[in-house]
Parts: C-alpha cells; sequence; structure tokens
C-alpha cells in the first residue's frame, strides 16, 4: 500500500509539472486530469505521459506534430490515444481509479466530470503564458466551485459543409437561408446527385442523439440564428430562456423540416447517432452536414479537397438574428480551424456575415 501511495504521489508530482511545460511550449491542453491509480502500461514510467482526445484516429494525426514537439522540449513521451467512445471509457477507466493523465476535449462536459472528482483544479497565473489567453477563454474552465479546471487549447465555430461536385452537377447555388438549405437537402435526397441511378442519398447528417447533449450542441446553431436565448442573466446567475416564441418556431421549423414528416432530409439513424458513428458525409451518401472544422482532414482524405465547400451560417426566418454557429471552447486541433477560416474566404461567393456571440 505505501509502495502503491508512492507511485501515485509521483504521477501527481509529475502532471503538475508536465502541465506548466505544456503551457510553456505552447500545447495549451483544455482539461488535465489526475490518475488515481498504477494500473495502466505506462503507469511506472514518469517520463510518460497519457493523454486521451475525443478523436477518431484519423482527425488525430494533427496532433502528432505536436506532441512530437513537445517530446523534444521536455524529454517527456506521450503516449497519445485517440478515443471515440470517449465518455463511456472515461467512466471504465475513473471506476477502477486510473485515469489519463491529461485529456483534450470539449468543455461541453467539464462540470459533470469536476462534479464527479475526476479533473484536478489549476491556476492560471501559475501557467506560464498565461496572459497570452483572453480572460472570456479562461471563464470557459471555471467548474461549478470558482476554480479553474482546465487550459483553453482552441476555439473554432461550426459551419456549414456542402458537397461542392453535387450541388454544382444539379445547378443550385450556395444556400444563404433555411429555406435556401432545406431546398438544397431535399435536391441531394430525390434528385440522385452521385449519379448511380438510386435513391440512396441523404440531404444531411444530424448527430441527434441525447446521449452527452448531441442533438443539443448541434441545435444550438439553429437556436442562435432563429433569435433565441437558451440563458438570461438574472441576478448574480442565470435562468433558462428557451420558453420564447422564437425557440417554439424554430424547433417546430426544424421538426417539421428536417426530422419529420414528407419533407425529412437528414440520415434514417439521427436520433441514435453520435459523432462516433456519424460518418455520411464522409461515406459519400450525405450532401450537408453542420461541424467544426476538426473534421477537415478527414473529408479530404474520404472526399477529395475539391470535392465539397465551407460555408458560412445560413440566416434563420425574417426578423431573427443572423450569426454565425455558436463557437465552442474545444480542444481539437488547431490547424484545421485556421484552413476552414480561409476555405471560407476562398470558396464561399457571399461575403462573410457579422458574427456575434451567442
Amino acid at each position: 500500500m505505501r509502495d502503491s501511495r508512492r507511485r501515485i504521489d509521483m504521477r501527481l508530482r509529475r502532471v503538475r509539472r508536465v502541465t506548466a511545460t505544456l503551457a510553456v511550449s505552447g500545447l495549451l491542453f483544455g482539461t488535465a486530469a489526475c490518475g488515481s491509480g498504477s494500473g495502466s502500461a505506462r503507469a511506472g514510467d514518469p517520463n510518460t505521459l497519457e493523454v486521451w482526445t475525443r478523436s477518431d484516429p484519423e482527425s488525430a494525426k494533427t496532433y502528432d506534430r505536436v506532441f512530437a514537439a513537445f517530446t523534444e522540449k521536455t524529454g517527456i513521451k506521450v503516449d497519445f490515444q485517440p478515443v471515440m467512445n470517449f465518455d463511456q471509457q472515461l467512466q471504465s477507466r475513473a471506476s477502477v481509479k486510473d485515469l489519463p493523465d491529461v485529456m483534450i476535449n470539449d468543455t461541453a462536459l467539464m462540470g459533470s466530470y469536476q462534479a464527479q472528482g475526476l479533473l484536478k483544479p489549476i491556476t492560471p497565473t501559475s501557467i506560464s503564458g498565461h496572459d497570452e489567453i483572453t480572460a472570456k477563454s479562461w471563464s470557459s474552465t471555471v467548474g461549478l466551485d470558482g476554480r479553474h479546471y482546465g487550459i483553453p487549447y482552441s476555439r473554432q465555430a461550426m459551419t456549414l459543409f456542402v458537397r461542392k461536385d453535387w450541388r454544382e452537377k444539379l445547378g443550385l447555388s450556395q444556400p444563404k437561408t433555411w429555406q435556401d438549405t432545406l431546398a438544397l437537402a431535399q435536391a441531394f435526397a430525390t434528385r440522385d446527385p452521385d449519379g448511380d441511378g438510386r435513391r440512396n442519398t441523404y440531404g444531411m447528417v444530424v448527430p441527434g442523439s441525447a446521449q452527452n447533449g448531441y442533438v443539443a450542441w448541434w441545435g444550438a446553431s439553429y437556436l442562435w440564428q432563429g433569435g433565441v436565448q437558451i440563458l438570461r442573466k438574472e441576478g448574480s446567475g442565470y435562468r433558462p430562456a428557451m420558453d420564447s416564441p422564437a425557440a417554439l418556431r424554430t424547433v417546430t421549423w426544424m421538426k417539421k423540416n428536417l426530422f419529420c414528416g414528407d419533407n425529412a432530409v437528414i440520415q434514417p439513424s439521427a436520433l441514435t447517432s453520435v459523432t462516433a458513428n456519424t460518418t455520411n458525409f464522409q461515406d459519400g451518401n450525405a450532401g450537408m452536414y453542420l461541424t467544426g472544422p476538426y473534421n477537415i482532414s478527414t473529408f479530404d482524405k474520404a472526399l477529395g479537397k475539391d470535392k465539397y465547400e465551407v460555408l458560412p451560417a445560413p440566416s434563420g426566418p425574417p426578423a431573427t438574428t443572423t450569426c454565425w454557429p455558436t463557437a465552442r471552447t474545444s480542444t481539437s486541433a488547431p490547424g484545421p480551424a485556421r484552413r476552414s477560416r480561409s476555405r471560407r474566404s476562398r470558396r464561399s461567393s457571399s461575403p462573410p456575415r457579422a458574427r456575434s456571440s451567442p
């Protein structure tokens, strides 16, 4: 027991030291977790850091050079593991008290992780380069108890990926409104855009499962475009603000035109789909996908750079707020995010819309 405690303490000290070194190297990880056991393969090696990312193996390749640079600078190896069923595997490891040292993940579930005691708090001012990160970004790492539980790593907006080759084959324009998007999705689903003579394509891909709130973060873009406030400031806190005519109008439009009825244009498995198994766009049988720029490397390889385009978010109905889809503070690789911005300016024929804060 005493030896086990020594190993645990050694790993805790190592994580503190490594977290600071990551910031010095410019590698700002979103969420740091301390391992509590010694059963994993690297537990006996103080010079190996186990790092998890919520990503598939293909998109995770964007981290290779980052970790190689970190190892060269620090001498600490990285046992890098891209994990698709992230939350299930994290809970499995938590049950045996053997967590990864660092996890690169969206902040959406940080409150849940912190409430379970899975995360180690940090002090931003103890991190070299902390002043290079904006106060707004740092605020995204604050837990329910007011302490920080991670280091912001990247931030990107959801954008609309469209099969450019299909759209041009059908002689249709880039969508600028919800109705344009719906018309394009219907054409992709009914007019044989892949030319194989069968009706086997879908207009839009939706990770619509309620698991871990997938449908909520996907649908949030439409809510903001529809002028909906999800939360409203009230005194020193917030209250839900979804009970509004704008919210009802937006959700009704989505239900009627995307999910249900004769106009349904999404893949049949949408209501049980999470991002890990929502592969219709890269598989070549769906025409649109509202998602993040971290998928660009996957789409480039699966489809080809000339087969798709990245467009601004179409505007909602009249008299509503027009904005880019919600930015998500996350820890996805920063490279694709830059490429997404350049592609929008190069490929989109419409001028960028002013971006408003959610």
